[in-house]
């Protein structure tokens, strides 16, 4: 019996040492979740002040039988793992920059509307075939925590962008080689409290304590420029950091103790200014597209240009002209990565990539002819006189070391305004003609058709109730 209960004490010491073991190896003990939260407020020019609200979460590296977190969003977590995303960034942006009253942006700003970039496996990185409907289911299930109409990012409005212009969204990635890029944007996709709402509910503590509770969705939906950006990537430890930014313009300054960023730091001049601009008549079946990149620094400036068109804007490579200072210069020469993916002008968009080293206080300009395509009745919007809408381009700028004193910079972004095109237009009263005259003759023949096969034709004096033969009102006075 001794000998029984000097065993299990035995038993019982192994069993506490393997778990103490386990205990202090596994993930949950080593890597705690993080959360970390900041408001920056900036005085801006014309009285204007800029709000920057920033909330990391960092996760725990999951084990094998484990589901749940205890900070970080599990729906999100979920969506990562089942389409294999490696980094997914959604923004929605409404309004613009205006940097001639505003000055130069302190931090990142985005294009107008709802844009999508992700890294996402090689069995999951295409917009074709079979992985065409996890890439829209991808952004479905994206869509739905933030209320975003993201599922309409189809073929039509998506692209896969080749590998030397991976970096263009996120320079600091080193995984490009093994992953796949994939874009699109809905340059008229709405942005207003009821994105804000579902936004908030990814923090930990929603928007009731810390810097949240200075958020004002009414200050945030009347904001001149105002963005909300959700951005997930996957750490080398396998744990997954979400970045949300909250970022609007307002008149007054919202929090007396946060800190602030003198604006003389951001308003030292602009460095380069970069546009893209539709050539030609609106109404006119054929036009062009041009892109000017203005260097206002004193060092060379190396940019990579970045440009998807939608289907319906052919673009005619062998017209592409290119000149530096107004000097014409040869494409095959001067630009780097050259990269044309024509469109197959039904659903898949055209592609344009390059680089090239601007010298120090030049100007680079692009011109290339593009035809616009007789599109179906039913490819047509609700408004189409309005137009349609062309996603902005984008530009990835950094300084290059010279032995003049440049030394290299941090790589940044840059996009350009969108555009709103008209298309030839087809009659639109033609099929309201022809429905009205197609009417009127099924009713004509209906009716016809009807009254010869139900109508019976009887006599007066068959009728049941005879009426007299003569009546009163046909009598002479």
């Amino acid at each position: 019996m001794v000998n029984g209960r000097r065993h299990m004490k035995s038993s019982y010491g192994i069993v506490l040492l393997w778990l103490c073991l386990l205990l202090t190896t596994s993930p949950c003990a080593c890597d705690p979740e993080h959360y970390d939260e900041s408001l920056l407020e900036i005085p801006l020019g014309s009285n204007f002040w800029l709000h920057d609200f920033r909330f990391t979460t960092i996760s725990r590296p999951l084990m094998d039988h484990e589901e749940h977190y205890e900070i970080f969003p599990k729906a999100l977590a979920q969506i990562m793992n089942r389409f294999s995303v490696e980094e997914y960034h959604v923004s929605l942006t409404q309004g613009r920059w205006q940097a001639l009253a505003w000055g130069n942006a302190p931090i990142e700003t985005y294009p107008y509307g709802g844009e999508v970039w992700a890294y996402l496996s090689k069995s999951h990185g295409t917009v074709s075939n079979s992985s065409r409907s996890d890439w829209r289911a991808l952004n479905r299930a994206m869509g739905s925590l933030i209320c975003a109409s993201l599922e309409k990012l189809d073929e039509k409005r998506s692209v896969k962008i080749p590998t030397p212009f991976s970096s263009v969204f996120d320079p600091r990635s080193d995984r490009m080689g093994s992953l796949d890029t994939l874009y699109g944007i809905l340059p008229s996709e709405a942005v207003c409290t009821e994105n804000l709402t579902p936004w908030s509910k990814l923090i930990p503590h929603r928007n009731k304590d810390g810097v949240g509770k200075y958020i004002n969705s009414l200050r945030f939906a009347e904001s001149p420029y105002h963005a909300l950006v959700t951005h997930v990537e996957r750490l080398a430890n396998r744990s997954l950091a979400l970045t949300q930014v909250l970022s609007f313009v307002s008149r007054k300054k919202i929090r007396p103790d946060s800190p602030l960023l003198p604006s003389s730091a951001h308003n030292a001049g602009a460095v380069l200014q970069f546009q893209r601009y539709w050539i030609g008549a609106a109404q006119s079946q054929y036009g062009g597209l041009g892109m000017r990149v203005h260097n206002l620094l004193h060092c060379a400036v190396r940019v990579t240009y970045l440009d998807a068109l939608p289907y319906f804007l052919r673009l005619y490579f062998h017209t592409m002209k290119i000149n530096i200072n107004g000097k014409p210069i040869h494409i095959l020469k001067e630009l780097e990565d050259l990269t044309f993916q024509p469109s197959d002008g039904q659903s898949t968009q055209t592609f344009l990539g390059f680089s090239f080293v601007l010298p120090a206080l030049s100007s680079f300009a692009l011109s290339v002819d593009i035809e616009k395509s007789f599109l179906h009745i039913d490819a047509f919007p609700p408004d189409p006189s309005r137009g349609f809408d062309v996603g902005p381009a984008s530009i990835l700028y950094q300084t290059v070391e010279t032995g003049s004193g440049c030394a290299a910079s941090e790589p940044r972004r840059m996009v350009s305004d969108a555009l709103l095109v008209m298309l030839p237009q087809p009659d639109f009263s033609m099929p309201f003609n022809v429905i009205t005259l197609s009417s009127t003759i099924v009713a004509f023949f209906f009716g016809s058709l009807f009254n010869l096969f139900t109508r019976r034709h009887l006599h007066w004096s068959q009728l049941p109730n005879k009426p007299p033969r003569k009546f009163p009102f046909f009598k002479r006075q």
